[in-house]
This record gives C-alpha cells, structure tokens and sequence, in this order.
C-alpha cells in the first residue's frame, strides 16, 4: 500500500508525469483484493488504519461499489476495536497509537467525518473511561490530533479534553530527559499547536527545545549512528519534522510522521 499510495500523491501533485493504472495496475487490483479480506481478520488493525488512508488517496481507482462496500466496514471494524476498554498498559498505548491514527486521518479527509464521525466519539468516549481510572495519557500527539479535530468540527467538549492533555504532558515535561525521538515528537507537536494557534502558550518552550535539538554538540546526537539514522526517531524524521513547518495543516505528510 505504501509504494501505491505513494505514487499516487507523486502524481497528483504533478511531481511525476505518468498513469498510475499503467504502472502499477496489477499491484493496485491485489491491494484491493487484500484490504476486502480485511474485514474477516478483526486482529490486523494497523492494515485497516493504512488501508483507509489508501482507499481515500486512491479513490478515483477504485469502484465506487467497491470503496461503498469496503470504507464502512473498515470503519465497523475499527469501532469494535476502539471501543474496547483496555487493560494493561501495553494495551493503553497501543490504543491511543491506533487512535491517533485515525484522528488524523479524519483531520486529514473530511470524506470521513460525513461517513462516520461516532468512531470519533468512540474513542472520545474510551478516553473519558480512562481518564475515570485515573489512566494519564502520554501521548502528546493524540492530544493535539484530538485539538485540531475538536476546533476543525467546533467540538468545544473535545477541544477541552485535548487541552487537559496537552497541557498536562508538557507541564510536566523535563527536556534533559527526553531522548532524540522523544524531542522530535515534542517539537512536531509545538509546531503543529502554533499552526493551529499563533499565540500558543508553549512558544518559549519551542524556543528552548529547538536550541537542544539544533544543537549538533547537544547530548542527543551522542546516541550511536544506527539509532541516528532510523527513520522513525532519527534525522530522516526531524528532516520530514522540518519540512511539514512549511506545510499545511491538513498535508498528508503529517499522517507519513506517524507511522
């Protein structure tokens, strides 16, 4: 999905000149054969996460009986999972993980919002439930996913919640502890909130982090070259990080940052 999804976005936004079906026609019809047995594996949610993002990007590819049949049972599928209460904590994180996901998905498509805006209020709800266990979130982005969706749909219930996070992690947030990739993260996310909001509260705190993380003798770039150079946590990433501070909010470059 990722090499077909790619290729579509070269050539739309003109970067290539080609015919997609002509390249890669063969691939596109198993991808569809793939994301339709989906249904049936209710275990495979990252699949069904990148399989919606597919689906919208490749929609003019798609049979409109097909994408009618596929994109909601994907969305069932995903709702069966999110409402879920989890339990441990490895189970909390994999939940906000997924649920992040799809928060961005819905911020990115706004043809999700008119075919199923409860899943958002499922994992709203999942949310709540956890917090009523006194369970702490700890990801920044699912907070500030949560933010631009409640402000994007003027949900003040929701745009609540997302400060409380919000303000709750970076409050409490040292920097001399955070590793490279955690950094990354922390600065997306202030860019993404003063993208969102000019006079956002944390810009003194972006100014510090960006002095530590633009800092070639910083003690996050001690690290060995194999953690520098993985693409999830490492310079590929912060080099994406920089380049989404050019781009619009709604850029899918911004759902690339969290796979």
């Amino acid at each position: 999905m990722g090499i077909a999804w790619s290729l579509i976005h070269l050539i739309e936004k003109e970067y290539i000149e080609a015919d997609y079906l002509e390249l890669y026609g063969q691939e596109h019809k198993e991808i569809v054969a793939f994301i339709k047995q989906l249904k049936t594996d209710m275990n495979n949610i990252v699949s069904k996460n990148d399989a919606i993002s597919f689906l919208i990007a490749s929609k003019s590819y798609i049979q409109e009986s097909d994408f009618d049949e596929i994109l909601p049972n994907l969305i069932e599928n995903l709702y069966d999972y999110l409402k879920q209460i989890p339990k441990s904590l490895f189970e909390r994180n994999l939940f906000y993980y997924h649920a992040t996901k799809m928060l961005c998905l819905y911020n990115l498509y706004e043809e999700l919002s008119i075919r199923g805006e409860t899943l958002i209020d499922i994992i709203v709800q999942t949310h709540k439930k956890l917090i009523s266990d006194k369970h702490v979130c700890t990801n920044i982005s699912f907070g500030v996913n949560l933010l631009q969706y409640g402000l994007c749909h003027k949900r003040k219930d929701i745009i609540k919640l997302a400060n409380a996070i919000i303000k709750c992690y970076f409050s409490n947030m040292v920097l001399e502890t955070l590793n490279l990739k955690e950094s990354i993260d922390a600065i997306y996310n202030l860019n993404k909130l003063q993208l969102l909001n000019k006079e956002s509260e944390w810009t003194s705190l972006k100014k510090q982090l960006s002095s530590l993380l633009f800092n070639k003798e910083s003690y996050l770039y001690k690290e060995n070259r194999l953690t520098l150079s993985r693409l999830k946590g490492g310079i590929p990433q912060l080099l994406l990080m920089e380049c989404l501070n050019f781009q619009d909010i709604k850029s899918t470059g911004h759902y690339i940052m969290l796979k």
